[in-house]
């Protein structure tokens, strides 16, 4: 990218958006996590749990979705600027120079929003399963890990994106290629 200027406010722009995220994340873990105490203790007081556990899903499903809804629908909350776009004076806009669209916002970061499917569907199964001793024991194991990998994959394509970025003149990561999205001042 040779706007230098540009560059830096995308960065930027990036910062402030990952540090919603991450703050929206730890939100929807801490809730999960009560929902999930509140789920022990109605264990422990009538013996069952399986209400408490679809309560505990529900909210947990919830929760995900408006996290993924975030990450999809970002760049098109503000007429095609994130909050951190916006803070930064940038906006996106089609290849075209058109303004931005749905679809447009949803194909730029559906690859973002991968790791929270994972974790979606590992949270449903993980409920589905705890009623199964040993199975659930496996599948606590396996889901950790997965977890890691998941982690360890989101982290990688946030690198690949931004090597994108730093190495084309232009500036156009993958998820702008397949968004047919340009970061723009």
């Amino acid at each position: 990218m040779n706007d230098a200027d540009l560059q830096q406010k995308r960065f930027l722009a990036m910062g402030i958006d990952a540090g919603i995220f991450i703050g929206l994340l730890i939100i929807v873990i801490a809730i999960s996590l009560i929902t999930a105490v509140g789920e022990f203790a109605a264990l422990e007081a009538t013996g069952t749990s399986v209400f408490g556990t679809i309560i505990s899903l529900l909210i947990s499903v919830f929760l995900y979705l408006l996290l993924m809804a975030f990450i999809l629908l970002r760049d098109y909350i503000f007429k095609g600027n994130s909050i951190g776009k916006h803070l930064m004076k940038i906006r996106l806009v089609k290849t075209d120079g058109t303004p931005l669209n749905f679809m447009s916002s949803v194909k730029r970061n559906c690859l973002f929003a991968v790791p929270t499917i994972f974790i979606l569907m590992i949270t449903i199964i993980s409920a589905v399963i705890k009623y199964i001793p040993v199975i659930n024991v496996v599948a606590s194991c396996l889901f950790f890990i997965l977890y890691i990998l998941m982690a360890l994959a989101a982290i990688g394509f946030v690198i690949w994106e931004i090597v994108n970025i730093v190495n084309t003149p232009d500036g156009i990561r993958w998820g702008d290629k397949f968004g047919g999205t340009q970061v723009v001042k």
